[in-house]
């Protein structure tokens, strides 16, 4: 028996960024960034199986099967929040076997590979009885001609093909002990997450077991697969919402006072052919500050001084260094300290912002220049994430400028001015975001590892 459509709850799908970001969409419409629409009624209408086996003998006895979108599972089967984990198990048998259950596991665990060998914390363990003795006999598997009901003997004795369809929902939150004192905290079910040199990775899968009768080994059998969580900003300002909706460029924080995060005044001294000089700026981050990822992080820069020529040499886009920041936090043990320094586990500069002159009169004044920004975001960003002593935080760091005639007196390599932003998933309700600078190559120094184990990638051709 084949899984049909209507077998898999599908939610509104997350994003493929081959769609026109500039796109309008309205309340009443789905909020995850749309994919090509060319792709939408095939792709997503259709589903895709991935099986794992046991065999015996060369030929399958126990199959796994997971049934799952199309359009999101390229390499792995994946689900995104709100769908079901969907499936069936295919069990062929030669001759007749006690079987007294069949059962799967949804399961979700966070791994650390520590020096003293990896540790594992099940978030996740959903568990459900597909079939046991006590729901009677099975329905033989309609492909197999020589498939038996269970009347041998005793109503656990099967013989032949069967098949059982399942379906598991899962929470959308678990609660978890954290932190020394082990107090409980709600976590939203994170994205999975392996990359190569992480110290933790976030791992799901599908546990079938088939208990067998005494002294008999059961069948088991696993399948992993990607599990990606809906989060959606907030509404930007009405003023930032009107400019994506017409076409225009955002308001810089001169106009649109509600939709700007600034950070504090702070001054960059050096010297310049010889002489002091002193800028003083501010870092200027849209609100709210939680951005989707494959758009962009509209950003400004403020700059002020008394010399003219250090300002025009330091307002230069080429000479502003502001990058995006991912820290990834693992705190195992929880009897230590979770001080930040205890928590930090690797931390990653990339994303190198584009800036251009603000184009808004009296934006650029004699002793006054604003530059204007985006960060762009790549498809394949992990969102912020939380779960138990897990962390995958962002942020908007600014360093010190590079300017060739410019000589920086503070020579620390920590970021002038940051600002804490998150990366979501979905698009926030009104007219989607636009770019307004052409998006730049991958920087040289991005240290981004490709999580190339799961392919947790949001395009159209991730999975």
């Amino acid at each position: 028996m084949m899984f049909s459509e209507a077998s898999v709850v599908s939610p509104p799908l997350p994003p493929s960024y081959s769609a026109d970001p500039e796109a309008h969409s309205g309340d009443d419409e789905p909020q995850l960034p749309a994919y090509n629409q060319r792709d939408s009624g095939a792709s997503f209408a259709s589903h895709k199986e991935f099986t794992s086996a046991l065999k015996r003998k060369g030929k399958p006895l126990v199959n796994l099967v997971l049934v799952a979108n199309q359009g999101l599972s390229k390499v792995t089967p994946t689900f995104v929040e709100g769908m079901a984990i969907s499936g069936r198990v295919e069990l062929d048998l030669d001759r007749p076997q006690t079987i007294n259950e069949v059962s799967v596991a949804v399961k979700g665990s966070l791994i650390s590979i520590e020096n003293s060998g990896d540790q594992q914390l099940f978030f996740l363990n959903v568990q459900k009885t597909i079939w046991s003795p006590a729901m009677g006999d099975p329905y033989p598997s309609q492909e197999s001609p020589n498939s038996s009901p269970s009347t041998v003997g005793h109503a656990s004795r099967l013989s032949g093909s069967y098949e059982w369809q399942f379906s598991v929902d899962l929470p959308r939150e678990v609660v978890l002990p954290y932190g020394p004192r082990k107090q409980l905290g709600v976590f939203k079910l994170p994205q999975t997450f392996m990359e190569r040199h992480a110290r933790a990775t976030i791992c799901y899968e599908v546990a079938l077991r088939i208990r067998r009768g005494r002294l008999k080994p059961d069948y088991r059998v696993n399948l992993t697969f990607g599990y990606i969580p809906l989060i959606r900003p907030e509404r930007p300002s009405i003023l930032r919402q009107y400019a994506y909706q017409e076409h225009n460029q955002i308001p810089s924080p001169d106009i649109d006072l509600d939709g700007w995060h600034s950070s504090d005044l702070f001054k960059v001294k050096g010297r310049l052919f010889g002489r002091s000089a002193t800028v003083e700026c501010i870092l200027s981050v849209a609100t709210p500050l939680c951005f989707t990822r494959g758009t962009a992080v509209p950003i400004s820069l403020l700059l002020k001084s008394d010399d003219v020529q250090a300002l025009d040499l330091l307002s230069s886009p080429k000479s502003v260094v502001c990058r995006l920041r991912r820290v990834i936090k693992y705190h195992a043990g929880q009897e230590k300290s979770v001080e930040p320094l205890a928590w930090k586990d690797g931390l990653e500069d990339s994303q190198s912002a584009l800036w251009w002159p603000c184009a808004e009169v009296d934006a650029n004044t004699r002793h006054r220049r604003r530059l204007s920004g985006e960060l762009h975001l790549r498809k394949d960003l992990k969102p912020t994430t939380a779960i138990g002593g897990f962390r995958i935080e962002y942020s908007v760091a600014f360093f010190s400028f590079d300017a060739l005639a410019f000589d920086a007196l503070d020579k620390d390599t920590q970021p002038l001015a940051s600002v804490p932003v998150e990366i979501a998933t979905m698009y926030a309700k009104g007219p989607h975001p636009r770019m307004y600078a052409p998006p730049s190559y991958e920087d040289i120094n991005t240290r981004y590892l490709p999580d190339d184990r799961v392919g947790m990638m949001l395009n159209s051709t991730a999975f």
